[in-house]
Protein backbone atom coordinates (compact mmCIF):
# COMPACT_ATOMS: atom_id res chain seq x y z
CA UNK A 1 0.00 0.00 0.00
CA UNK A 2 1.44 3.66 -1.40
CA UNK A 3 -0.34 7.14 0.32
CA UNK A 4 0.64 9.71 -1.15
CA UNK A 5 -0.29 13.41 1.18
CA UNK A 6 0.95 16.43 0.19
CA UNK A 7 1.01 19.77 1.94
CA UNK A 8 1.32 23.47 0.21
CA UNK A 9 -0.24 26.70 -0.65
CA UNK A 10 -3.18 25.31 -3.15
CA UNK A 11 -3.70 29.43 -3.48
CA UNK A 12 -0.03 28.98 -5.36
CA UNK A 13 -0.79 26.15 -7.75
CA UNK A 14 -2.73 26.95 -10.64
CA UNK A 15 -6.73 25.58 -10.20
CA UNK A 16 -5.72 23.13 -13.59
CA UNK A 17 -2.54 21.74 -11.69
CA UNK A 18 -4.37 21.34 -8.41
CA UNK A 19 -7.18 19.34 -9.82
CA UNK A 20 -4.22 16.99 -11.59
CA UNK A 21 -3.19 16.32 -8.15
CA UNK A 22 -6.90 15.69 -6.82
CA UNK A 23 -7.51 13.29 -9.74
CA UNK A 24 -4.11 11.55 -9.15
CA UNK A 25 -4.49 10.36 -5.44
CA UNK A 26 -2.48 12.14 -3.76
CA UNK A 27 -4.34 13.83 -0.67
CA UNK A 28 -3.06 17.37 -0.68
CA UNK A 29 -3.41 19.31 1.97
CA UNK A 30 -3.54 23.68 2.26
CA UNK A 31 -1.45 25.51 3.90
CA UNK A 32 -0.98 29.11 3.88
CA UNK A 33 2.15 30.09 2.67
CA UNK A 34 1.74 33.69 3.29
CA UNK A 35 1.10 32.95 6.64
CA UNK A 36 2.63 31.68 10.05
CA UNK A 37 5.18 29.12 8.72
CA UNK A 38 5.36 27.61 12.24
CA UNK A 39 1.78 26.97 12.44
CA UNK A 40 2.05 25.67 8.64
CA UNK A 41 4.38 23.09 10.28
CA UNK A 42 1.92 22.66 13.29
CA UNK A 43 -0.22 20.96 10.98
CA UNK A 44 2.07 19.21 8.58
CA UNK A 45 3.68 17.63 12.27
CA UNK A 46 0.14 16.62 13.48
CA UNK A 47 -0.76 15.15 9.99
CA UNK A 48 2.72 13.03 9.94
CA UNK A 49 1.92 11.83 13.64
CA UNK A 50 -1.89 11.00 12.81
CA UNK A 51 -0.44 8.68 9.72
CA UNK A 52 1.94 6.89 12.78
CA UNK A 53 -1.13 6.43 14.78
CA UNK A 54 -3.01 5.19 11.96
CA UNK A 55 -0.87 2.81 10.57
CA UNK A 56 1.64 1.63 14.20
CA UNK A 57 3.33 -0.78 12.74
CA UNK A 58 6.79 0.14 11.44
CA UNK A 59 5.90 1.95 8.14
CA UNK A 60 8.08 3.67 5.73
CA UNK A 61 8.35 7.50 5.30
CA UNK A 62 9.42 9.11 2.05
CA UNK A 63 9.77 13.13 3.05
CA UNK A 64 10.46 14.77 -0.17
CA UNK A 65 11.42 18.47 1.69
CA UNK A 66 14.66 20.13 2.64
CA UNK A 67 12.78 22.21 5.78
CA UNK A 68 14.71 21.44 8.72
CA UNK A 69 11.31 21.95 11.26
CA UNK A 70 10.51 18.86 10.45
CA UNK A 71 13.40 17.21 11.68
CA UNK A 72 11.78 17.29 15.10
CA UNK A 73 8.86 15.02 13.47
CA UNK A 74 11.42 12.77 11.82
CA UNK A 75 13.24 11.78 15.08
CA UNK A 76 9.75 11.27 16.94
CA UNK A 77 8.46 8.88 14.24
CA UNK A 78 12.08 7.37 14.20
CA UNK A 79 11.68 6.84 17.82
CA UNK A 80 8.27 4.66 16.94
CA UNK A 81 10.20 2.38 14.95
CA UNK A 82 9.25 3.65 11.33
CA UNK A 83 11.91 4.17 8.04
CA UNK A 84 12.64 7.31 7.39
CA UNK A 85 13.82 7.93 3.71
CA UNK A 86 14.54 11.78 2.84
CA UNK A 87 14.64 13.17 -0.59
CA UNK A 88 16.24 16.88 -0.13
CA UNK A 89 14.82 19.03 -3.32
CA UNK A 90 17.35 22.26 -3.08
CA UNK A 91 20.30 20.06 -3.67
CA UNK A 92 22.00 20.35 -0.18
CA UNK A 93 21.91 18.26 2.96
CA UNK A 94 21.35 19.41 5.97
CA UNK A 95 22.68 17.75 8.92
CA UNK A 96 19.75 18.34 11.27
CA UNK A 97 17.20 17.13 8.82
CA UNK A 98 19.25 14.02 7.57
CA UNK A 99 20.53 12.88 11.25
CA UNK A 100 16.86 10.27 11.87
CA UNK A 101 16.84 9.03 7.91
CA UNK A 102 17.98 5.51 7.15
CA UNK A 103 18.63 6.87 3.52
CA UNK A 104 19.42 10.28 1.77
CA UNK A 105 18.75 11.43 -1.63
CA UNK A 106 18.40 14.62 -3.89
CA UNK A 107 15.36 14.89 -5.34
CA UNK A 108 16.70 14.58 -8.96
CA UNK A 109 18.99 11.64 -7.92
CA UNK A 110 16.10 9.78 -7.19
CA UNK A 111 14.05 10.73 -9.57
CA UNK A 112 16.65 9.43 -11.71
CA UNK A 113 16.54 5.83 -9.94
CA UNK A 114 20.07 6.41 -8.32
CA UNK A 115 21.38 5.24 -5.40
CA UNK A 116 21.01 7.18 -1.69
CA UNK A 117 23.98 9.47 -0.56
CA UNK A 118 26.33 8.26 2.03
CA UNK A 119 24.33 5.96 4.93
CA UNK A 120 24.11 7.33 7.94
CA UNK A 121 26.60 6.28 10.23
CA UNK A 122 24.09 5.89 13.39
CA UNK A 123 22.25 2.72 11.85
CA UNK A 124 23.53 -0.59 10.56
CA UNK A 125 21.99 0.35 7.15
CA UNK A 126 24.64 -0.26 4.13
CA UNK A 127 23.64 1.40 0.88
CA UNK A 128 22.79 -0.59 -2.34
CA UNK A 129 21.31 -0.26 -5.79
CA UNK A 130 17.23 -1.81 -5.94
CA UNK A 131 18.94 -3.29 -8.54
CA UNK A 132 20.70 -5.32 -6.55
CA UNK A 133 17.68 -7.25 -5.13
CA UNK A 134 16.09 -10.09 -6.34
CA UNK A 135 12.71 -8.34 -6.17
CA UNK A 136 11.46 -4.66 -7.16
CA UNK A 137 10.91 -4.06 -2.95
CA UNK A 138 13.94 -1.34 -2.40
CA UNK A 139 16.69 -1.92 0.25
CA UNK A 140 15.65 0.45 2.78
CA UNK A 141 12.08 -1.72 2.86
CA UNK A 142 13.89 -5.43 3.05
CA UNK A 143 16.15 -4.14 5.71
CA UNK A 144 13.18 -2.53 8.24
CA UNK A 145 10.62 -4.98 7.32
CA UNK A 146 7.76 -2.28 7.19
CA UNK A 147 4.93 -4.13 6.18
CA UNK A 148 1.18 -4.43 7.05
CA UNK A 149 -0.27 -7.02 8.86
CA UNK A 150 -1.06 -8.60 5.42
CA UNK A 151 2.83 -8.49 4.06
CA UNK A 152 1.99 -6.06 1.60
CA UNK A 153 5.13 -3.10 1.71
CA UNK A 154 3.70 0.20 3.55
CA UNK A 155 5.11 3.56 2.03
CA UNK A 156 3.94 7.30 3.16
CA UNK A 157 5.20 9.91 0.91
CA UNK A 158 4.90 13.57 2.25
CA UNK A 159 5.62 16.11 0.12
CA UNK A 160 6.02 19.64 1.22
CA UNK A 161 5.38 22.39 -1.57
CA UNK A 162 6.93 25.44 0.01
CA UNK A 163 6.80 29.37 -1.86
CA UNK A 164 10.63 29.98 -2.97
CA UNK A 165 12.10 32.05 -0.68
CA UNK A 166 13.06 34.33 -3.60
CA UNK A 167 9.66 34.86 -4.70
CA UNK A 168 8.13 36.52 -1.41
Amino acid sequence: MIRFFGYGDCNLTPRKVNNSICRSGITYLHVDANGDKYADFSIITAEMLSRAQEFPFPTNYLLISGDTNLSITLNLLKKKGHNILLALPNGHASGPLIKDASSVWFWDTLMLGGRPLIPNHATSHTTSHPDDTDDALSPSLKRQKCFSQHGNPIMIIILVFRKPENLS
